[in-house]
């Protein structure tokens, strides 16, 4: 489980490669979506609120692969 960019998207790299077997979860905690967090090799995004996560769809995530915190705390 990634809370970094540059993290998120080595590990998604290595598991394309295949190299890494664990699935690769990117939790995005801001507000707004910076292309370092898209990556096809994450598996699950958990996505801060709604906005997130069509900026997600937008950037061609889909949106079966991400998840809203739904936690207001």
């Amino acid at each position: 489980m990634c809370t970094y960019p540059t993290v998120s998207s080595i590990l998604a790299q290595l598991r394309l490669e295949h190299i890494l077997q664990a699935p690769v979860i990117t939790v995005i905690t801001y507000y707004t979506v910076h292309s370092h967090w898209v990556h096809p090799g994450v598996d699950c995004y958990i996505a801060a609120c709604e906005e997130v996560k069509e900026m997600l769809v937008t950037e061609g995530i889909l949106s079966q692969r991400i998840t809203r915190d739904r936690n207001p705390n």
